[in-house]
């Protein structure tokens, strides 16, 4: 997965910012994030995901995030790590399944999101970022407003 002759083409970045805050409480069904998605993917190529996610919760409802791909993926490595709360470190998705996040008391984490990818040998497809609280809760799971996304297509160079 790792090539050292692998660099970021630059002008093939796409971000994505969340431009108002979203909400979601009883639900517990992974969904897109209304904002974070539609990435679109070229077949057999690697991939840098890198951003900044900012989620306000609570202890019983947590979250539960997911990088969804239309075409199933060669390779994948995508780690959140939780910056401001010592209990809670990452969430990491090397698989289909789901990236879970569990923390004590109500508050605001801050996740820096950092991994690559490499797509599907034969069709590229799109990605999306879903998520939704691990336990319905009367009280809000939130991404709030100014979270982004980006992700970079990487080439060989040689």
């Amino acid at each position: 997965f790792y090539n050292r002759n692998i660099h970021i083409e630059q002008t093939r970045s796409s971000i994505r910012t969340k431009r108002a805050k979203t909400e979601r409480s009883t639900t517990t069904t992974i969904a897109d994030d209304p904002d974070l998605l539609g990435w679109n993917l070229e077949a057999d190529t690697n991939y840098r995901v890198e951003g900044w996610i900012e989620v306000d919760s609570n202890a019983a409802a947590d979250f539960k995030s997911l990088f969804s791909f239309t075409n199933a993926v060669q390779t994948r490595a995508i780690v959140i790590n939780w910056l401001n709360n010592p209990s809670v470190l990452q969430s990491v998705q090397t698989t289909a399944n789901e990236a879970l996040t569990s923390w004590p008391g109500t508050q605001t984490l801050y996740g820096q999101i950092g991994g690559m990818f490499k797509t599907n040998a034969t069709t590229g497809g799109t990605v999306d970022f879903q998520w939704s609280p691990i336990n319905s809760d009367a009280y809000l799971t939130t991404i709030e407003e100014g979270s982004w996304i980006k992700i970079s297509k990487l080439h060989d160079e040689n």
